[in-house]
């Protein structure tokens, strides 16, 4: 796991720009496959002026795809299975965002999440939140969760929105 770990964050990603609306839109129906049978209602708001990033599409598309599986299995054991999608763009760089109406993340895990072999799941292993954060941090981006008032909790990350000019224009 940890050479896995370290080929996402030293390998030299096949970014190219892509409208991220359209990347997160083709991750999400992967990953939202048999959600419907299981009683999860969909929402998305994916902001018209999000525009294009600098990334990885296969990369952000792994990420989108897990947080999204997780925010599904969190919601395995409650009645309102609510899942929302959603995407917007402030202050240079494009949010995603992924909310669930699942359990939420336990008071011990919340400082760990992102850490190899954390998981809540029986039968997790516990990589794909640390995975996430390597892909997301080979971006320039941030990712965090956090728990919500009512019951679940939101995953989010940000990348740099905009080109390679812009990108590196941001980074000096």
């Amino acid at each position: 796991m940890r050479q896995t770990r370290e080929f996402v964050r030293t390998r030299k990603t096949a970014k190219s720009l892509h409208a991220v609306n359209k990347v997160v839109e083709e991750a999400s129906g992967i990953a939202l496959i048999g959600a419907n049978s299981q009683g999860v209602r969909v929402t998305t708001d994916f902001a018209d002026d999000v525009g294009d990033a600098n990334l990885d599409r296969t990369q952000i598309q792994q990420v989108v795809v897990n947080l999204i599986r997780n925010a599904i299995d969190a919601m395995e054991n409650t009645k309102e299975k609510r899942l929302s999608i959603s995407t917007a763009r402030h202050s240079g760089m494009i949010e995603v965002k992924v909310e669930d109406t699942g359990g939420g993340i336990a008071e011990d895990l919340q400082k760990r999440l992102f850490e190899p072999f954390v998981t809540s799941k029986e039968s997790g292993m516990g990589v794909g939140l640390s995975i996430s954060k390597a892909i997301i941090d080979a971006h320039q981006g941030e990712i965090g969760a956090t728990n919500k008032e009512s019951s679940g909790c939101v995953f989010s990350f940000k990348i740099p929105a905009g080109g390679y000019e812009e990108s590196e224009e941001r980074r000096r």
